[in-house]
């Protein structure tokens, strides 16, 4: 069996490469909660590039860890609000364009035995 690219890390272990990569954090129980909720991948990589920091990934100054979980829950706020309006705009398309082809060709029912 192969090994696996990265191998599996406890919460515990989680917490401790935050730490070591200068993230600050003020209560590691509410961290590991939101690590069971969120993936490390997703809260951590997800928005890593927007802090300073060296070529082995640890940050320049300490970044708190309630800046990753905000942006996390910011950009999910903001995907939330445009996929509502992608749907509107994709439904009155739908709307639109159905109206025009009916308009030109008539509406043709299909029957299938």
């Amino acid at each position: 069996m192969q090994n696996p690219d990265k191998p599996f890390k406890t919460y515990n272990e989680q917490v401790s490469i935050l730490k070591s990569r200068n993230v600050y954090i003020k209560n590691e129980e509410t961290v590991k909660q939101c690590l069971t909720d969120i993936s490390y991948y997703s809260l951590i990589n997800g928005y890593k590039d927007l802090f300073d920091s060296d070529i082995n990934g640890k940050f320049l100054y300490p970044v708190p860890f309630t800046d990753f979980y905000f942006l996390y829950n910011f950009d999910k706020d903001i995907n939330s609000i445009l996929l509502k309006y992608i749907i509107m705009i994709e439904q009155a398309l739908k709307s639109n364009i159905t109206y025009q082809i009916s308009e030109k060709y008539g509406v043709y029912m299909i029957v299938v035995i």
